[in-house]
């Protein structure tokens, strides 16, 4: 699945994402590609040698750009191999790696703002057209969507992203619990100041990072 990580400064987004990256790439073998507005300061420079650092707008639509160029590649071998998805796939051809496209801090990446110049605000458009398709249409290629953010609404994550990803929460304030859950579930059960890493799942599931 696709997956959607919110919580308070602080919470352990962080510390979660570099979890599952470590475990696709040296477990699973995945390509992983990390946007991270802040220039990959909370990974350290070893990261950039394991995979795809992308820290602007532009460098991101381009490689948003390919990666759905890659998945329409693959849907085309899907359809002509007569297979439903990529693990079918994997079993019967040459293995295509699965490709995880994480955001530390998504925000960044799609929130527009009133002082922005007009090509700004189209590439900012451009970058959501774009995550929007892969969150609909990527899970088959194999290419997955991590989007870590503190912020849950709509001016930042549009609907077609929202329905297509499994939502967590860790330390949260009520309305951040509400936009990412839909219940307040979050804020009342995960105590605000001892629980860094305690996410709980759309189901109602708590777990330990």
């Amino acid at each position: 699945h696709h997956l959607l990580i919110t919580g308070q400064s602080g919470s352990g987004k962080s510390v979660f994402l570099k979890t599952i990256m470590l475990q696709f790439l040296f477990k699973q073998q995945w390509l992983v590609c990390l946007v991270d507005y802040k220039r990959g300061a909370d990974y350290g420079r070893s990261w950039e040698s394991r995979c795809a650092l992308i820290t602007d707008d532009e460098s991101l639509l381009e490689l948003l750009q390919a990666v759905k160029t890659e998945m329409e590649r693959r849907l085309d071998l899907l359809h002509e191999t007569d297979c439903p998805n990529i693990d079918v796939y994997n079993a019967k051809h040459a293995a295509s790696p699965r490709i995880a496209v994480c955001f530390d801090e998504v925000a960044e990446a799609l929130e527009k703002s009133s002082g922005m110049s007009k090509e700004d605000k189209e590439r900012k458009e451009q970058i959501s057209y774009l995550l929007g398709s892969l969150a609909r249409l990527g899970r088959a290629a194999g290419i997955h969507l991590l989007l870590a953010t503190q912020r849950g609404s709509a001016e930042v994550l549009s609907g077609q992203i929202r329905s297509n990803v499994q939502a967590i929460c860790g330390i949260a304030n009520e309305n951040l619990s509400i936009l990412t859950l839909g219940t307040a579930d979050a804020h009342k059960r995960i105590p605000k100041f001892s629980a860094r890493l305690r996410f709980l799942r759309e189901d109602g599931t708590m777990f330990q990072s």
